[in-house]
């Protein structure tokens, strides 16, 4: 298969094009509608609801919504709503809001936020929920390509909000790599990030992104606890300092609830409670509010924005025609806000119901021996899985039940449960005449002891940095921005709570190549024999996978173990550096060309379905980093230009091609020159590198990651014209047999290859 640039553009993987033709689209319609469309995939969810009359039905505990009081306020809407022809059947006053609403909720930020200032109606601007008030403050401050600054973890529909249309950034202020960070507690600290913040302005200028905004949420989404006072005032003086614009999103602001995990909690304080005139211009400070959270009102689509800046809110207004709340509507809302009475017995009902729920999540968590951060201080990585518990109870246990049923299943935590003889974990498996669940090649039995010692025979530690088996920030899939629904835990792996049982287990090593040894937890593995990688034969198995049975399958394999390894490390690597970080590629894809060697994974079904997932990932991965390589190349070649100065390049090899790892020498050391060349000779010599990984150069072509692609691809396809595997359950195999869709592996192929497209002018 060709490699060149024009043979992947023509290509059917170039999901955008087939989209302009088969829809007739524009480029930026046609790129939405293939990778930024979050809510079609959701529509058959959302439309099969579970209830008690409905048992196979959907219970969203992914989406931010509070369905505790669904019924009380159904209940005010019917009695309050009433048709004001003049009103409710004109133009009215305009896509401004309501003067009745706009009125009605200037009165409660003053009373209820403590404003410190006086706010009147023209102060407020209503919008149809938060996202669009997010999206227009976006597209009134920021050009394309400006960055908003946001302290993370943050909410991960900010991407949306904030790229989807207006096409600004998303430039988050990470803390882990800041002197003096210990825990997520300190970023709540006001000199944390004040070191955070400046630090992550720096670098985005460097970049070349013009930061316009900070915006924070306050309570914090996700980690569920309020800024102290001095903080805030921090954030408002840094962006005093930048001449930047504040944004305060406090659509939480009513939903905090007594928690006994806390101790002395920061309370609840707006921005607008202390005087920031004295430290920002107040056209710089914005301040955001919303129905949906503290009102369980997702769906009347109703936010509002409070500033002083008259300019901003004409900006807004001038494309508020687009996304315009019916005023009947915004005057259910405004009689919500008007009856004190019922809206503070309502708030205390709810937060009574979200600490109830609280409890009933935590106690389920505890007693299946789940590890969970009743609030998740320590780390800011991902790879942890939010929970909404304010569905209900009913609907809250079968959804907790339905976890634990998958984790079970899926044996993601078996080593943590005590057999009952359901479960075929132990000796009583064996009395059962069941095979063992934990291993294939040996007799059922209890598992071993783990080792606990952290010294080698020689009596050296062997404990060594750890890492969390998760992806990093960084982006996994997501092709236009930061992104991190597709990879979940590993089978293998369960986060602990400090304190935990099982928290003086061994630490773990990155594998940092394809014969580096095996990291210590695999022999951790309860039943698992010592696993290796396989020697690489460059072949599928020719035996039909029907006859194979387990006494064929002598020792498991480490592969989904070290690509885990290798999507955390990719992960981590939130800045690559010029060029030496082409070696660190390189070496992620020689270990992937490995485990594609591996003959032991296609034995059973469910090792390859997740062998071909996660190696389809990583390749995305891999191709996502050379872009994110290229755009700095092209950032510094920029920068130089700019500053008028000259740039050095390294010449390590005189043999005429690259110096791959296996050319070299022991006990030698590549000669190396530094020369000066102009931005522009540097730009293109990197460009020229990046292509030589990517489309090979000389006689290296199994070493390119375009080979690597095609060697996937072909072995993906070829597995799939196979017989189903004895071991292939039901559920999967309609999947694996249809030939109307493309299966899920060659799809993430197809996405790896797409995202090359964009640097398809340096591939040529």
């Amino acid at each position: 298969m060709s490699t060149s640039s024009a043979t992947i553009a023509a290509d059917s993987t170039d999901r955008v094009g087939e989209a302009i033709e088969k829809h007739h689209l524009s480029k930026r319609g046609a790129f939405n509608y293939t990778y930024r469309d979050v809510w079609g995939p959701r529509e058959d969810a959302m439309a099969n609801p579970w209830s008690p009359n409905n048992s196979d039905g959907v219970i969203l505990l992914r989406l931010a919504e509070n369905n505790l009081l669904h019924e009380e306020v159904a209940d005010f809407i019917t009695n309050q709503l009433s048709v004001l022809p003049s009103n409710h059947l004109t133009y009215s006053t305009g896509p401004r809001g309501s003067w009745r609403l706009r009125k009605a909720v200037a009165e409660f930020l003053t009373d209820e936020f403590h404003s410190r200032e006086p706010i009147t109606l023209d102060d407020i601007f209503i919008t149809p929920g938060l996202t669009s008030a997010i999206d227009a403050i976006t597209w009134s401050i920021c050009d394309d390509g400006d960055g908003i600054l946001i302290p993370r973890p943050f909410y991960n529909g900010f991407n949306i909000d904030i790229l989807h249309r207006s096409n600004a950034r998303v430039v988050g202020v990470t803390y882990h790599d800041i002197e003096g960070y210990t825990s997520l507690n300190d970023v709540f600290r006001p000199d944390m990030n004040r070191k955070a913040l400046q630090s992550a302005f720096e670098k985005a200028t460097q970049e070349g992104t013009k930061i316009r905004a900070l915006m924070i949420s306050n309570p914090h989404n996700p980690l569920g606890r309020c800024y102290p006072p001095e903080t805030l005032e921090e954030f408002v003086s840094f962006c005093s300092k930048h001449n930047l614009h504040f944004i305060s999103d406090e659509i939480y602001a009513k939903s905090v609830f007594d928690n006994p995990a806390m101790a002395n909690p920061t309370p609840f304080v707006s921005t607008l409670a202390l005087d920031m005139h004295k430290i920002i211009d107040p056209k710089h400070l914005h301040v955001l509010y919303g129905a949906s959270k503290d009102f369980c009102a997702n769906g009347l689509r109703l936010g509002c924005i409070y500033s002083k800046n008259k300019g901003l809110l004409g900006a807004i207004s001038s494309i508020s025609p687009f996304s315009w709340s019916p005023h009947i509507l915004q005057d259910v809302w405004a009689a919500m806000l008007e009856d004190r009475t019922w809206t503070r017995h309502m708030m205390q009902r709810k937060t009574r119901l979200m600490a109830a729920d609280y409890r009933t999540i935590t106690s389920f968590l505890k007693q299946n021996n789940i590890g969970f951060y009743p609030i998740l201080y320590e780390t800011e990585d991902l790879g942890w899985f939010w929970i909404t518990f304010t569905v209900g109870e009913e609907a809250l246990k079968e959804g907790l039940a339905r976890i634990l049923k998958a984790l079970q299943d899926f044996k993601a935590w078996a080593r943590k449960i005590r057999c009952t003889g359901e479960h075929p974990v132990c000796s009583k498996c064996s009395s059962k005449n069941r095979e063992c669940s934990y291993s294939i090649q040996k007799a059922a039995g209890r598992p071993r002891t783990r080792q606990q010692s952290g010294l080698g025979r020689d009596g050296r530690s062997r404990r060594r940095r750890a890492i969390e088996l998760v992806p990093s920030p960084e982006s996994l899939l997501d092709l236009s921005q930061d992104a991190s629904e597709l990879v979940s835990e590993p089978p293998s792996s369960v986060h602990e709570t400090p304190g935990s049982q099982d928290n003086g287990s061994e630490s773990l090593s990155v594998v940092s190549g394809a014969h580096h040894g095996v990291p210590p937890f695999l022999a951790d593995l309860e039943s698992y024999m010592h696993a290796q990688p396989q020697e690489c034969s460059g072949l599928m198995p020719s035996l039909p996978l029907g006859t194979l049975n387990s006494s064929e399958c002598i020792q498991p394999c480490a592969c989904l173990s070290i690509l885990y390894l290798l999507l955390n490390r990719i992960g981590s690597e939130a800045e690559l550096v010029v060029p030496n970080d082409l070696s660190f590629l390189r070496n992620t894809v020689e270990t992937t060309m490995d485990v594609l060697d591996c003959t032991k994974c296609p034995l059973r079904f469910l090792s390859v379905l997740q062998n071909a997932t996660i190696l389809g990932i990583l390749c995305v991965c891999i191709a996502e980093s050379y872009v994110r390589f290229v755009r700095t190349i092209d950032s510094k070649a920029q920068a130089a230009v700019e500053k008028k100065e000259s740039l050095l390049i390294s010449l390590g090899s005189f043999e005429g091609s690259p110096s791959y790892p296996d050319q070299s020498k022991v006990g030698t050391n590549p000669a190396a020159i530094l020369v000066e060349v102009s931005p522009d000779q540097w730009k293109s010599l990197m460009h020229n590198a990046v292509k030589a990984e990517i489309c090979s150069v000389g006689g290296h072509r199994e070493k390119c990651f375009m080979h690597f692609i095609e060697r996937l691809e072909e072995r993906q396809t070829d597995w799939h014209r196979r017989p189903l595997a004895p071991d292939c359950p039901p559920t999967y195999q309609s999947a694996c047999t249809s030939v109307d869709e493309l299966p899920l592996c060659l799809t993430i192929i197809k996405a790896a290859r797409k995202v090359l497209d964009q640097i398809e002018h340096i591939l040529q």
